[in-house]
């Protein structure tokens, strides 16, 4: 799949391959999925719910290093599916 890319067969592909999944690992292990969907803590969750929209936003922002706009989206997708 990469061997074109960086041009030398087997060996590269395979270390490309363990890399991309420690990074995936890390980036689950932050609250953010590789597929665009974030994770939310108890306590975000908690704040969303109550309807504290700042407050749980400020906490993923922080828990994450998520931007304001993917933050705010992260919890509106949650109030969405929760039907709040």
């Amino acid at each position: 799949m990469f061997e074109g890319l960086f041009g030398g067969g087997r060996n590269e592909a395979a270390r490309l391959e363990r890399m991309e999944r420690k990074l995936d690992l890390i980036l689950r292990h932050l609250g953010l999925a590789t597929d665009g969907k974030v994770e939310l803590s108890e306590e975000v969750r908690a704040l969303a719910e109550a309807n504290h929209m700042i407050a749980a936003i400020k906490a993923l922002r922080a828990e994450t290093g998520l931007g304001l706009a993917e933050a705010k989206a992260a919890i509106d997708a949650h109030r969405a599916a929760r039907g709040l």
